[in-house]
């Protein structure tokens, strides 16, 4: 298919405020409703989008996600969400669900038809938000690491346990901010006590008080 045939990721807010919504254990429905009706746009990462029901987008990478949660009633039911629904998996076969082009590991795909991946959603979520428009994106349960009590995930029923994998994923997010110099775009880090340290890290507050100010 050529590029010019691919669906592209419509601009929504110019100059605005996105706030992704991670998967980590530090995220709560408390902590995802201070956000509600602040931000020009909020990504809602896999199963993010039960307690964020409002948002702007989801986004799930794998076509394993959008099966699991298709006709189980023990799990969130996606095709409830009425916001735009993205994947980079090709083999999703919903056709409510955009399917975007997965063109690499590191870095940011700057054409609106495509994300790059660093092997999770969170990451490939920042990538949908520069199309999106968003200069500020903010992110939330980006722990990168276990919970104090040992908790992995905000969402018990994930099926996969991928902790081996978080030393892999801050090695593609430590690689971005030096893909973004230049462009204009700030990445706010507002998960407390991440271990992504890549980012700038400021308390929620603070990145909600930069779209006040816009305004």
């Amino acid at each position: 298919m050529k590029t010019q045939d691919l669906p592209r990721v419509p601009r929504l807010c110019d100059g605005g405020l996105a706030i992704c919504l991670g998967g980590g254990p530090s995220l709560t429905p408390d902590v995802v409703e201070q956000v509600r009706g602040r931000a020009d746009v909020v990504i809602a990462i896999n199963n993010a989008f039960a307690w964020a029901p409002w948002a702007t987008a989801l986004f799930a990478a794998d076509a394993r996600w959008w099966r699991w949660n298709t006709n189980d009633p023990s799990r969130p039911d996606w095709r409830t969400f009425a916001g735009q629904k993205y994947t980079m998996d090709r083999t999703v076969p919903y056709p409510d669900v955009v399917r975007l082009k997965m063109t690499g590991m590191d870095g940011i795909d700057w054409e609106a038809t495509g994300v790059r991946s660093g092997q999770n959603s969170g990451y490939a979520a920042i990538n949908l938000a520069i199309h999106m428009g968003a200069t500020t994106i903010a992110l939330l349960g980006y722990d990168l690491q276990d919970g104090p009590t040992g908790a992995r995930n905000f969402h018990t029923q994930h099926k996969v346990d991928e902790r081996k994998k978080y030393a892999q994923w801050r090695e593609h997010f430590h690689r971005l901010p030096s893909c973004l110099e230049g462009h204009g775009i700030q990445v706010i880090n507002c998960t407390p006590g991440s271990a992504l340290t890549c980012f700038e890290q400021r308390p929620l507050a603070e990145a909600l008080a930069v779209r006040s100010v816009a305004a």
